[in-house]
């Protein structure tokens, strides 16, 4: 379990630094969103949950996030022009990070798990 919460650290600590890089110069007064925030609930938690599983069976983790785009049908310009306007916005960003902290707690602490 320790290594699974490192990964998550680790993963939250990549998450922020993408957050602080993604796109700083686009106009997101006037964005539409690529996905819905429900949607990119699913997709951080996939992301998140890959890059743990990863470094916990100390697997190569190229090409993870690239693969969650694609299962997602979303390109990474679009990813990061979501992640752009969650910088620019924090309070989405909270409310949205919020819920897959949330959820990764829930799955984590279901039993069986």
């Amino acid at each position: 379990m320790n290594a699974l919460r490192q990964g998550l650290y680790t993963t939250c600590l990549f998450f922020a630094l993408l957050l602080g890089n993604a796109c700083s110069n686009q106009d997101v007064t006037s964005f539409e969103p690529a996905v819905s925030d429900s949607v990119m609930i699913q997709l951080l938690i996939d992301m998140h949950l890959a890059e743990a599983h990863a470094e916990i069976l100390n697997l190569p983790s190229d090409g993870l996030q690239d693969s969650i785009l694609m299962h997602y049908q979303l390109s990474r310009a679009d990813f990061e022009a979501n992640m752009a306007y969650y910088e620019a916005n924090p309070d989405a960003f909270h409310k949205v990070y919020s819920e897959v902290l949330d959820k990764i707690s829930e799955e984590r602490f279901q039993p069986g798990n």
